[in-house]
């Protein structure tokens, strides 16, 4: 592939950075690099101090001098990203051909700052770049490092360095960017004190769907089906049994996707109530209970596809036996397989919550003076999909094509996941999706169902970011096979008391958070 990419189109340098004192100061004006040469991924002082992205696509490691040059300039904006660990820069050829098209049509240039990422150090580099007045919009960090980016957000917000949003609707463009996302995702992303972020366009709880084939199942019987996981096993008669054997029930949907069908946010190893918002131990509820021993009757009768990800949306073996229709009942979160199932099986989708919990945000910076030229630029990637396709997919025939009205890498015809941009950019609604994405083909119709299905509920925990810092990180993720042991009853027990036992002082404290949290509502 010309670029690696497409699990990570955008960004990344290689981190090698070593150790930093704890309160250093990262950028100084008098201490900056005078080094011409681009740097590598494999440059350990441009990992160290940053790196900066001209419009023309060429990385430079003189993060402070670029950053004046652009400030001083009316028509440069500047990102500043985040990069972590997953491969290479954004693809020059791509920003400049994305900069051609938006200086020709807007007088604008986007050029791009990215901090390191290592030692969860990027919430204190990136504090001290917009303290200096730099750049003009930023990632607030990895959403996987939700200990630290929950406690970055928050001190950006304190601090008084992101713009507050909250009465963006004077000019066409603010109001083409309120328009862009539902007024819950807004709601998810609102703080006490104003809303300074917008909202993530890519992290959704899936749709989930439980599949009775029409050819084993009678529609009849299969109508009768009130959502309960666990009564699956009823369904299945002697004839499903024999004839399909290990394939009569294709369990293809993640242990997140299973927990939020159940009513269930896990954020941390602690489980929370997606309808009332009470934190809990892992392990600790009955619906979830009775699920894994459903799955363990199934696996003792040897009636259940063998390939279960509980880590992931879903596997390629699974999705592939339910797109041949060889099932008796399907559980799946992957919405592209509906158009596969077709009319050959009676299609149940399982009630789901939004829930705007996570961190990693896009935020105005609050000292630039380019705020109309930074809505310019957002209303165009959120709202023009000539734009939003070019900045994260490259030029269609080129870098892309599209089959069956899904995105393929146009070189290896394998389909493109660019999840990593869509997410660091908080860009996704306009842009073609791959298969397994949310929403299917069309991402805006798609999601406009979403939020307007009878299915769709809205977390009692939507926007609610906890305070990790005194709270221990204790993985529920190793369980999470103990449906499969003989003495399956023996281990359930023994690890809902260890969670018990481990997480009572923590849950006490995010309930506490959360009672505080409701009352800001």
């Amino acid at each position: 592939m010309r670029r690696c990419l497409y699990g990570m189109i955008m960004l990344m340098l290689v981190l090698c950075m070593g150790g930093c004192q704890k309160n250093q100061t990262y950028f100084n004006d008098s201490e900056e690099s005078k080094t011409k040469e681009t740097p590598d991924t494999g440059d350990a002082q441009a990992a160290s101090k940053g790196a900066f992205q001209t419009a023309d696509g060429e990385v430079h490691d003189e993060l402070l001098e670029y950053l004046k040059r652009a400030k001083a300039s009316k028509n440069k904006l500047v990102w500043i990203v985040s990069t972590p660990i997953s491969g290479a820069w954004y693809d020059g050829e791509l920003l400049a051909k994305f900069n051609e098209k938006l200086r020709k049509e807007k007088n604008l240039e986007l050029e791009l700052c990215y901090l390191p990422d290592d030692e969860d150090k990027y919430g204190q580099r990136l504090q001290e770049l917009l303290e200096k007045g730099y750049g003009d919009l930023c990632f607030s960090g990895e959403a996987q490092q939700w200990k630290t980016s929950f406690q970055d957000q928050k001190a950006l917000v304190e601090n008084g360095l992101v713009h507050d949003l909250g009465d963006m609707a004077g000019s066409k463009e603010e109001r083409m960017i309120r328009d862009a996302f539902d007024e819950e995702e807004w709601n998810g992303v609102k703080e006490s004190e104003g809303t300074f972020f917008l909202p993530t366009q890519v992290f959704f709880a899936h749709r989930a769907y439980v599949a009775f084939s029409k050819k084993y199942i009678p529609q009849e019987k299969a109508g009768q089906f009130d959502g309960k996981l666990d009564s699956l096993l009823g369904y299945v008669d002697k004839k499903a049994e024999k004839e399909l054997g290990r394939n009569t029930i294709v369990w293809n949907m993640s242990y997140y996707d299973t927990l939020s069908s159940l009513g269930i946010c896990q954020l941390e190893g602690v489980w929370y109530s997606h309808e009332t918002g009470e934190a809990a131990p892992a392990f600790s509820s009955d619906k979830w209970y009775s699920v894994f021993r459903m799955l363990h009757d199934c696996w003792e009768r040897d009636i259940m596809f063998r390939r279960i990800q509980w880590d992931s949306v879903s596997t390629e073996l699974a999705n592939k036996q339910i797109a041949k229709n060889e099932f008796a009942i399907a559980v799946f979160a992957n919405d592209s397989l509906l158009d596969s199932v077709g009319d050959t099986a009676m299609v149940y989708e399982m009630p789901y919550y939004f829930s705007e919990t996570g961190a990693g945000h896009t935020a105005v910076v609050e000292q630039s003076e380019k705020k109309q030229q930074v809505y310019s630029l957002l209303s165009t990637l959120l709202g023009d999909s000539s734009y939003a396709n070019l900045f994260i997919l490259g030029e269609k025939g080129k870098d892309y094509t599209i089959k069956d009205g899904y995105a393929y890498d146009a070189e290896d015809e394998i389909p493109i996941g660019a999840h990593v941009a869509k997410s660091t950019f908080g860009i996704s609604d306009m842009v073609h999706n791959a298969i397994g994405e949310e929403f299917g083909k069309d991402v805006k119709k798609g999601k406009k169902a979403y939020f307007s299905s009878k299915n769709c509920r809205i977390s009692a925990l939507n926007g609610f970011r906890p305070n990790l810092g005194s709270v221990s990180n204790i993985s529920d993720e190793k369980y999470l096979g103990i449906w499969k042991e003989k003495d399956f009853e023996k281990q359930y027990k023994a690890v809902r008391e260890k969670f018990a036992q481990k997480q009572k002082k923590d849950i006490e404290i995010l309930n506490r958070q959360v009672r505080e949290w409701k009352k800001t509502r």
